[in-house]
């Protein structure tokens, strides 16, 4: 996460494989506050229509027991 927040500050390019890790990151801190914290992320750098990283969205927010949110990410995932 640390290195992600100085990928930020030095105005980095990010892709999609980068905002996964961040997922897997705050997957693994647990809680639902990180998670969205990191879906906001994604949202706002535009890869929440990315399948790859809707598919670890919807998995964070199932490890996270949020089923809501598990929804919601799930019905605006491209097929």
């Amino acid at each position: 996460m640390q290195l992600f927040q100085q990928m930020q500050q030095e105005g980095m390019n990010r892709d999609k494989f980068t905002f996964v890790q961040v997922i897997n990151a705050r997957v693994e801190l647990g809680t639902l506050k990180d998670g969205k914290h990191g879906h906001e992320h994604i949202i706002q750098n535009g890869f929440e229509s990315d399948t790859f990283v809707g598919n670890n969205l919807v998995d964070m927010y199932v490890k996270c027991e949020s089923m809501e949110d598990t929804w919601n990410v799930f019905n605006k995932m491209p097929f």
